[in-house]
């Protein structure tokens, strides 16, 4: 729902950039040059590199950029811990929370859930 700019103005990875995106891009996440427009990196680089996202946090559900991630020191959330946020601020309930992720990986996405609803509470 992007509503009146909400997100902001799209951020824009310079050309002078993109030799180094591209090389963590294939090294960190296994992306190639025939498949361009999978496993970007550009996310990282920015709150990496730009100084105004400096201790920004990173969403993923994808294992390996995750795990890069953290290592770099990335703050890194995937979408159970957002879940288990909006459970936390009463935003959702946790059986719900939990369906909802369910739903999700019914419909083919890829992503970690608790065993049972009550691992959003933790």
């Amino acid at each position: 729902m992007a509503a009146d700019g909400w997100l902001g103005e799209p951020l824009e990875i310079q050309d002078t950039e993109a030799d180094l995106v591209e090389r963590v891009r294939r090294a960190a996440f296994g992306g190639s040059a025939s498949a361009p427009l999978q496993h970007l990196g550009e996310t990282l680089h920015i709150i990496q590199r730009w100084p105004g996202f400096r201790g920004s946090f990173w969403l993923s559900d994808d294992r390996a950029a995750c795990d890069h991630a953290r290592r770099q020191g990335i703050t890194t959330l995937e979408t159970q811990d957002v879940m288990a946020h909006g459970c936390l601020a009463g935003d959702i309930t946790h059986t719900d929370a939990y369906k909802l992720l369910r739903q999700m990986l019914d419909a083919g996405r890829h992503l970690s859930i608790p065993d049972d609803p009550s691992g959003l509470l933790r």
